[in-house]
């Protein structure tokens, strides 16, 4: 083998090894997300199943929040079923965030015991 082949070689070796490494830190963030969004789909149905004050208050109190004020306004507008719908919407949205938050967490003290 000459020099240059040698280099060639090495360099084909260095990029081969950063691509599989850059592919495995690929793999195991998709695998972290689809824990996490496995986790919170499983907390959300347990949040809707057993459905507490809290969940209800705390999707109120964001339903408060400016961000939902025209769609409030327009849902209040349109009349009783439609204001309703929203408000539940909002305290479902408000219930899943809760729940994908959750997870993260979840997954975070999972990291941090192995």
């Amino acid at each position: 083998m000459t020099l240059y082949a040698d280099i060639d070689q090495l360099r084909d070796y260095r990029y081969a090894r950063e691509k599989a490494e850059m592919d495995e830190r690929a793999d195991a963030e998709t695998e972290r997300d689809e824990l996490i969004a496995s986790i919170a789909k499983e907390k959300f149905a347990s949040k809707v199943n057993r459905l507490t004050y809290d969940d209800i208050v705390g999707g109120m109190h964001s339903a408060m929040q400016s961000k939902h004020g025209e769609a409030l306004r327009t849902a209040w507008l349109m009349g009783d079923a439609q204001f309703g719908a929203m408000v539940k919407s909002i305290v479902l949205d408000t219930m899943l965030e809760d729940a994908e938050t959750e997870a993260i967490c979840d997954v975070k003290n999972l990291e941090r015991t192995h």
